[in-house]
């Protein structure tokens, strides 16, 4: 038990601290990753205090129910694991519409459930693949991982539009990401 010493726990116990100052300075980011401003108004939907991103709200909780769906049901079991694949990178190739213009309104948000449902599909094919779990999982995982790669366009989507702004990505501040910036500088996380 050498590691539960004095220095151990003083040390868990500032980063326990830390780590709840840092929840708490991006509380309002948390379920919304968009600016506070005026542009990003349609990206996000206000319930109480609590924002929400529209795209992340139709998204995953689509590809959570959808996969519940099929192996609650059993229908996962009416077509083999390459067909639900190829249905499901169908599906997600919906957001290639996105790539080429962004989209907003229902039309985004058909998307979303689209990409959502694509992942479901891809994750189910994955795990029903008569392959040792430790390989599924590392498919699973690098599946994901080049689902990010959408990710790295979307920034530069980000960038883009916060570029057309007269505060010109001075993310410091601008008045949508000042308040963060300026609570994770008062804690001394930034």
């Amino acid at each position: 038990m050498r590691y539960l010493n004095r220095g151990f726990i003083l040390q868990l116990k500032s980063d326990l601290k830390r780590s709840v100052k840092y929840v708490r300075a991006v509380r309002p980011y948390m379920f919304a990753h968009h600016p506070i401003c005026e542009p990003y108004s349609k990206d996000v939907l206000h319930v109480g205090r609590t924002r929400f991103c529209w795209g992340c709200l139709v998204t995953y909780p689509t590809a959570i129910t959808v996969l519940m769906v099929m192996v609650l049901t059993g229908w996962n079991e009416l077509l083999p694991w390459f067909l639900w694949f190829l249905i499901g990178v169908l599906f997600g190739a919906a957001e290639l519409l996105n790539l080429l213009q962004k989209r907003v309104g229902l039309a985004h948000r058909l998307i979303n459930f689209c990409l959502g449902t694509g992942m479901a599909f891809m994750t189910l094919a994955v795990f029903m693949m008569d392959i040792f779990i430790c390989f599924r999982l590392y498919l699973f995982f690098m599946l994901y991982m080049l689902a990010g790669l959408l990710i790295t366009y979307r920034v530069r989507n980000f960038e883009k539009r916060c570029a057309k702004c007269s505060w010109k990505k001075d993310w410091n501040n601008c008045p949508g990401f000042r308040d963060l910036h300026n609570k994770l500088k008062k804690e001394g996380l930034e």
